[in-house]
């Protein structure tokens, strides 16, 4: 049974629940496609990760091809100043 989002991300308002802290919570690992950079394992979920698909963040399961490692894997970067 998957929870009531589907797996996808969306921004919700904190109502203090352990269930909220849970699966509001990602730990920061070594990026799947390149170690120099991140990916995200979700606390509630650990065999699943955020994933960017369709222009969206979604926590998939773990995979072990390309693809899913590249759209698993992020890179932090200085922000852009006018």
């Amino acid at each position: 049974m998957s929870p009531p989002q589907g797996y996808r991300l969306k921004a919700n308002q904190n109502d203090n629940t352990a269930l909220f802290q849970a699966d509001a919570t990602f730990c920061p690992k070594p990026g799947l496609a390149d170690t120099t950079a991140v990916s995200f394992a979700s606390f509630n979920y650990p065999n699943r990760y955020i994933r960017h698909r369709n222009y969206e963040l979604w926590i998939d399961p773990q995979a072990t091809d390309t693809l899913y490692k590249n759209d698993t894997t992020f890179k932090f970067v200085t922000p852009w100043t006018p």
